[in-house]
């Protein structure tokens, strides 16, 4: 039996340091709508009944969505619209909405955050292979991380001191002997509606990582994340 798949594509107009961040422009088109076409590339691979959704409180991403082919049911509230909103609860808004207003009622959300410009779509597929293959609350995509806490990061402790966050029995030298970390990127999450739902934080379910490229995995936070788009385009 065919699933109900929700791609929900979370693009609010403010932004904290890069201005407008989801209406930058890489190769002629903007951050959204590079994610609006890779949801509707994801859409034909998907055996499922799809709905691509843009969760905005930004009229002007809101024209460019519904041009671009995504569905624009509601305006997101303010209230979820400013920096310190969870991500999570735009994802419940979303859902909550849809289902009341009887739209739509999925039982897989996937989101597709337009900060992953370079995103491929078989490593999304993959994310959704592996979460169907299993019984997985959540699959997230990572890349490993150049950054080690067992190895070449620092926090101040208690006595204000700096240390090396976590620590072996035996003292590590080089990286290489450390064990693995992983970054988590924001290419893809693919997730259980109920555990959405009911959840007050992403990594508390039965979590599992889909592995991509580092250069794949370009994640827009910054000014200096934006130069590194524009020279790779």
């Amino acid at each position: 039996m065919k699933k109900k798949i929700l791609i929900l594509i979370c693009a609010k107009g403010k932004s904290s340091e890069v201005k407008n961040k989801n209406l930058v422009k890489f190769k002629k088109k903007t951050l959204v709508e590079h994610s609006i076409d890779h949801a509707k590339k994801l859409k034909k691979s998907l055996n499922g009944e799809v709905m691509i959704v843009v969760s905005t409180e930004s009229k002007k991403i809101a024209n460019i969505a519904k041009k671009s082919g995504a569905l624009i049911p509601f305006m997101r509230p303010s209230n979820l619209s400013n920096k310190t909103s969870p991500e999570l609860n735009v994802w419940k808004h979303a859902l909550l909405y849809l289902k009341q207003k009887k739209i739509f009622d999925p039982e897989i959300i996937c989101s597709l955050p337009p900060t992953s410009p370079f995103r491929q779509t078989k490593d999304v597929i993959k994310c959704f292979r592996k979460f169907n293959n299993n019984n997985y609350d959540l699959v997230l995509t990572v890349h490993k991380s150049k950054n080690n806490p067992y190895f070449n990061m620092l926090e101040r402790n208690k006595k204000g001191k700096f240390v090396v966050p976590k620590t072996m029995h035996k003292q590590i030298f080089v990286r290489q002997k450390s064990p693995k970390v992983y970054s988590i990127n924001t290419v893809a999450y693919v997730a259980k509606v109920p555990f959405i739902i009911k959840t007050k934080n992403l990594l508390n379910g039965k979590l599992g990582v889909q592995e991509i490229e580092e250069r794949f995995s370009l994640d827009i936070d910054s000014n200096y994340d934006v130069k590194i788009m524009k020279l790779l385009q």
